[in-house]
């Protein structure tokens, strides 16, 4: 398969922009042959809002039957090139908001992703996530998603390798705030060296879309990047300031295959769950 990776400035409250900008990257990486396009989190409508009366109208309704405004466009734009597309936005579901990533096809909606770990200021705004970690087949491979915090607890990452994805697609916003130090030498960010870590504990291909740009008071770090199911990047990390895609290719069953690291090892056989402490002492 081709996998595309975009990252963008998001604007906040500007649905028409922000759509337009995905557009765009679509284009692209139809152009380039992409399967699936991979976008940041909550990339409809931006990130940065105040209170839950200022994001209401910018949350959107993704069912069978029903979609909001920029859901409808990124489904047009999957019906448009064939491709998959996945990213992240704010649903609106049974009275409450979660923050969300939406999996759509050319024939529509394929799934919705709740983000389980909120952060910050995302506990004033959004409910945690209640639909577990779910795989989605698709005609090129089993593919998880997460969005941004989710990739900080291993238990995300082993959930969906337990579920049998062979692709894991995080769309993330990334902060400036919080850090130490942004950038390594060769341009990764913790969240890269995150998925790569990911990549190589469980031999699954990553894919880590992060936006960039300023939001109120929010900066937003970039460095998309694709990891290998060895943990090393395959594409990537693209520019901290720059819009950009990545586009590579890569064969999903072999992240399955690598899981038998030898004859006497495999990666998930060998666990031993007994052993494993689930609450703090």
């Amino acid at each position: 398969m081709k996998l595309a990776v975009g990252q963008f400035d998001v604007k906040i409250g500007e649905v028409d922009t922000n759509l337009a900008s995905v557009a765009r990257l679509a284009g692209k990486a139809a152009d380039a042959g992409a399967d699936l396009l991979v976008l940041p989190e909550l990339c409809t409508a931006g990130y940065a809002f105040t209170d839950t009366a200022e994001m209401a109208p910018y949350a959107e309704v993704a069912t069978a039957t029903e979609l909001g405004r920029a859901l409808t466009g990124w489904a047009e734009l999957a019906a448009k090139h064939g491709m998959h597309i996945v990213g992240g936005y704010p649903e609106a579901a049974d009275g409450a908001f979660y923050n969300s990533a939406a999996l759509f096809g050319p024939s529509g909606l394929v799934g919705n992703f709740r983000k389980i770990h909120l952060f910050y200021n995302e506990k004033d705004l959004f409910q945690p996530g209640d639909l577990g970690f779910p795989v989605f087949d698709l005609p090129f491979g089993r593919v998880g998603l997460m969005v941004c915090y989710d990739i900080w607890f291993p238990e995300s990452s082993r959930s969906l390798v337990l579920g049998g994805a062979e692709l894991i697609c995080t769309s993330g916003n990334f902060v400036t705030a919080f850090r130490r130090r942004l950038y390594d030498e060769r341009g990764f960010t913790q969240a890269d060296v995150a998925a790569m870590g990911i990549a190589a504990q469980n031999q699954v291909y990553v894919a880590l879309s992060n936006r960039i740009g300023e939001e109120r008071d929010l900066g937003f770090t970039g460095a998309s990047m694709v990891a290998g199911w060895d943990g090393f990047a395959v594409s990537g990390p693209a520019a901290g300031d720059e819009e950009a895609l990545l586009v590579v290719e890569i064969e999903l069953a072999e992240a399955t295959r690598k899981r038998q690291r030898n004859p006497r090892n495999h990666v998930v056989e060998d666990r031993r769950p007994e052993m494993y402490r689930t609450e703090p002492a």
